[in-house]
Order: structure tokens, then C-alpha cells, then sequence
């Protein structure tokens, strides 16, 4: 089994700020949410772990490791990033403007891209630390084969630090 973790706590989440691509840290509540979620991650077996290479899942994954003393090394990936808003990082929810970032079926490539690379490899307990976006692609990707936005369907609750495990026989 692998598993899925959105990045804990930043100020930008807090505070109703479109994040995208901004390499926000994560705040004082994310350290203690990393830190506890640790505790469960330990009794994973986890063997490996892969990060967006954004700060806030990195240092999520970082302090992971380091409290459920797991001594890997964290793997980056850029395809784990966030999708990119454009113009609209940086400014609260809800903000209009125009739409001059990543469209969602350019998030659906990346994690199907990135979902058969870790097919190939059959590498299994497997933490990767990400975003809500590309949580919800992961789970879109283990119920559809090709991209139709008509069944595109996001959760906007994955709270930070919510674990999802991710098989790869879907």
C-alpha cells in the first residue's frame, strides 16, 4: 500500500490564500500537525518517500521522517506540485480574475505520469507528501483511466495532514 498526505498547516491556508506554486512554509499549528501524524506514519512500514518539491510538503515529510524516525531520504518531484493558479497566487479565495495557470487536465498528466512511473518501479509503502489538487487527481486517477472533466469531481475538505492510502493495482 501507499499513501497520500496533503502538506500541514500553512499561514497562506490558514488565512484563505490561493498558495499554488508559492513556496509557503509551513506555520506553528502545521509543525505539531506533522509531528502528530507521525505517529501513525511510524506503524506504516513506510520504505521510501517522495515529495512535491514545494517547501510546505517537503518540510511536512521532513518531520515526518524525522519523528517516526524512518532515516530516508525524502525524493523530490515537481509533477507533485500544487496546480498552478497564475496570476491569482497570492490572493484570497474566491478572488476573480483571469484564468492564466495550469488547467486541471495539465494536473491530470502530471500525477498519471507520475502514477505509472511508481507502476513501473512496484515500489509499495510508499509516502508521498503533496497537495489537495493533486489528492484529488490521485483519487480521480484510481477510478478513470482517461481524463473527462464531467467526472471531475473535487473535494475541497482534504484537511492538512489527511492520509489517504493509494494502491497501485487501480
Amino acid at each position: 500500500m501507499n499513501y497520500l498526505i496533503r502538506h500541514a498547516q500553512t499561514d497562506a491556508n490558514l488565512n484563505g490564500i490561493i498558495d499554488g506554486w508559492f513556496n509557503m512554509p509551513i506555520n506553528k499549528t502545521g509543525v505539531k500537525q506533522a509531528a502528530e501524524v507521525a505517529r501513525k506514519v511510524a506503524k506504516l512500514g513506510i520504505k521510501r518517500i517522495i515529495s512535491s518539491d514545494l517547501l510546505r510538503p517537503w518540510q511536512t515529510a521532513e518531520i515526518i521522517n524525522n519523528e517516526a524516525n524512518l532515516g530516508l531520504e525524502i525524493e523530490l518531484d515537481s509533477r507533485l506540485r500544487e496546480i498552478f493558479f497564475g496570476s491569482l497566487e497570492g490572493k484570497k479565495k474566491g478572488s476573480l480574475g483571469p484564468h492564466d495557470g495550469e488547467e486541471l487536465e495539465d494536473l491530470y498528466i502530471r500525477i498519471r505520469e507520475f502514477i505509472d512511473d511508481m507502476k513501473a518501479t512496484n515500489i509499495e509503502n510508499t509516502l508521498i507528501a503533496t497537495h489537495g489538487g493533486p489528492i484529488n487527481m490521485f483519487l480521480y486517477c484510481a477510478e478513470h483511466d482517461a481524463w473527462n472533466p464531467q467526472h471531475y469531481v473535487e473535494d475541497k475538505t482534504i484537511a492538512n495532514c489527511r492520509i489517504f492510502e493509494f494502491p497501485l493495482d487501480k
